[in-house]
């Protein structure tokens, strides 16, 4: 394997005190002005940053293994992003680059960013960071025995697998200077699932999973996960397949919940609910999943933190037209809500993408602007 200096340099990169009230820093210099929130949510401590010109949110744990509890400010480049207490660097996919944790990694907490409606409708009376919060009287009854999930918000949006899933889709290794005459498939505003894999990092773009909304890879180390993106909620996130199930795959159900994406595992015919994280329907109900850091955020982003990125290639074996959108106005008109919603909630634009952070079965947001 033929490494970048980039790429080695990132590989070393890789290789306490409790404040009692939540505290947002916005840094006042460098290029890419990222904002930091220390909060406390469901008795954890958390940090959420990020910058909304980059159209990047992404949330940890701040509890070390040895119950220390950081307190992070923000810091001016890609891809490192803050640093603790003591003056520890820790870059954007949460590993500590220097100082007294060096070579710690904070925990990724259960968070994805998606359209307001999904959230609302998912976790009626959601909490806003800095914002209304409301107590909502909603019938969250499972429809029982068969779902763990209330009946109201459950649709059937099309037939199992009418939308194909990708398995090991080929990849692209994104270098610029091969692109300086001939373009490249992505734009710079494009939005991407972006992964931090074993064989280094690797964008999904939104392109592609707007027209299959799975991809399951099975790495040569023989680790699973899949990448799961939902058009209609906006939603993406990457899940550990090899500790979840003993599936080698996810496909698509056909099933929505308040328009979010309900996958199936081969094995065992289970269905599983992408925004709550666990199995709803099935031998496996109840069962939640283990996931890997991902985060989304546009082309441009990505590429100036990992420049010698791998990207899933056009080349799927499918003739669709990937730079063609298959829902026509759909990010931005508020009204075009294709199913059902069991609660709709209008303390925000419902297709205001927010960051949502989920802890012990209940979720809090965090709007871009914010940051």
């Amino acid at each position: 394997m033929k490494w970048s200096v980039f790429s080695i340099v990132l590989f070393f990169m890789l290789s306490c005190q409790k404040e009692e009230n939540p505290v947002a820093v916005a840094s006042s210099n460098g290029v890419n002005n990222i904002t930091i929130i220390n909060d406390v949510f469901e008795q954890q401590e958390i940090v959420v940053l990020g910058n909304e010109n980059d159209d990047l949110l992404t949330s940890f744990s701040r509890r070390l293994n040895d119950g220390t509890i950081l307190l992070f400010s923000p810091y001016k480049d890609y891809p490192i992003v803050m640093k603790d207490q003591e003056g520890g660097f820790w870059n954007v996919l949460g590993f500590a680059i220097s100082g007294r944790w060096k070579g710690e990694r904070l925990q990724a907490l259960k968070s994805t960013t998606g359209y307001w409606f999904a959230w609302a409708a998912i976790f009626p009376g959601i909490e806003i960071f800095e914002g209304e919060n409301r107590t909502v009287d909603v019938d969250c009854t499972p429809a029982l025995p068969i779902w763990n999930i209330p009946q109201k918000g459950i649709a059937i949006g099309a037939a199992q697998n009418a939308i194909v899933s990708l398995l090991n889709p080929p990849k692209v290794l994104y270098k610029q200077k091969d692109f300086i005459n001939d373009e490249f498939f992505l734009e710079n505003e494009d939005k991407i699932v972006g992964l931090w894999t074993s064989e280094g990092p690797v964008a999904y773009p939104h392109a592609i999973l707007d027209w299959h909304e799975i991809i399951n890879e099975q790495m040569p180390e023989g680790n699973k996960f899949t990448v799961l993106y939902c058009p209609l909620s906006g939603t993406g996130m990457v899940w550990e397949l090899d500790k979840s199930t003993t599936t080698d795959r996810l496909g698509i159900s056909g099933y929505l919940y308040n328009n979010n994406l309900m996958t199936f595992d081969y094995e065992t015919n289970s269905v599983w609910s992408q925004m709550l994280w666990k199995c709803v329907k099935g031998p496996y109900i109840g069962q939640e999943v283990d996931f890997l850091h991902s985060f989304e955020t546009t082309w441009e982003t990505w590429k100036k933190m990992f420049p010698d990125s791998k990207v899933v290639s056009e080349d799927t074996g499918f003739n669709f037209d990937y730079g063609d959108y298959p829902y026509g106005n759909y990010p931005t008109d508020d009204n075009d809500i294709f199913f059902s919603l069991s609660y709709d909630d209008d303390r925000l634009p419902r297709k205001e993408r927010v960051h949502g952070v989920i802890i012990n079965d209940k979720a809090k947001v965090y709007r871009f602007s914010s940051f």
